[in-house]
């Protein structure tokens, strides 16, 4: 690739990432964010036209997927986050750009309902290898696998557990993710956050749907700042679901009251 090809794309990767903090931080300017994705999408048309970076993850699919999100439309990234990619633009310096961008995928197929795909990216976010462990991408990842993890299999797979960065890296890890968090709502430490998550899936686990329902009540702010309300909510109505369909199949043989307990109700 010419330098100066490499350099234009540089300054343009530069100037969108500029463009889409100042809008990011802003849930009134949702039609400018659309506007300034539909300027970002016909940018990469056209870089994927002229061939020059073939199956190439440029910072501006990230950027891109990043304004769908915000601007309320994440049916309009569902294309590129499943496009395949096989190598990284500048790998070394926009490691963290790659891992955004298989975080927003795995926000776009868990807002399309695709929870099996959803948990894949966000699993692969929250193993990646340090440095890229400081990030609040990674942190962000852990919690969402966590809640579509939970919603896929009704428990966590053995061993389930997030990687602590060192005690020096985790203030600024964790001052990253709460600047990114949804108006900080709720400042509960890293730790403790951890284990509120824990405890929701021992909960889960236990098929006990009540407990669930009020641990989601009792934890909305903290949930809801960290974009999670919606996904914990999903998991309330997927464990009823299942609770209904398996009393179902024994209809003939259990009485309302037998349905009621087995779902932690009280008759």
């Amino acid at each position: 690739v010419p330098s100066h090809i490499g350099l234009a794309l540089d300054q343009l990767c530069e100037v969108v990432k500029r463009l889409v903090a100042v809008l990011a931080g802003n849930h009134h300017l949702r039609a400018t964010q659309l506007e300034l994705a539909g300027a970002v999408q016909s940018v990469v048309a056209k870089i994927d036209a002229l061939g020059t970076y073939p199956d190439v993850l440029l910072p501006l699919h990230t950027d891109l997927l990043h304004l769908y999100l915000r601007s309320g439309h994440p049916e309009r990234g569902l294309e590129l986050a499943q496009r395949r990619f096989t190598s990284v633009y500048r790998a070394g310096a926009e490691s963290r750009a790659a891992l955004a961008f298989h975080y927003y995928a795995g926000v776009v197929f868990a807002a399309a309902g695709q929870y099996p795909r959803a948990e894949q990216c966000f699993e692969l976010v929250y193993r990646s290898p340090r440095p890229a462990k400081t990030s609040w991408v990674v942190l962000c990842a852990y919690l969402k696998y966590v809640l579509t993890a939970l919603i896929v299999r009704g428990q966590l797979p053995k061993g389930t557990k997030f990687d602590m960065p060192r005690r020096d890296e985790r203030f600024d890890m964790y001052m990253e993710y709460m600047a990114s968090s949804r108006g900080g709502d709720d400042e509960r430490g890293l730790s403790a956050r951890l284990e509120e998550y824990a405890r929701l899936a021992e909960l889960v686990a236990a098929r006990n749907v009540p407990a669930v329902r009020g641990f989601v009540n009792a934890n909305a702010a903290m949930l809801r700042a960290d974009g999670n309300l919606g996904l914990a909510k999903r998991l309330e109505q997927r464990m009823l679901q299942h609770l209904l369909l398996a009393a179902a199949d024994v209809y003939d043989s259990c009485s309302y009251t037998k349905l009621l307990r087995s779902g932690g109700f009280r008759s």
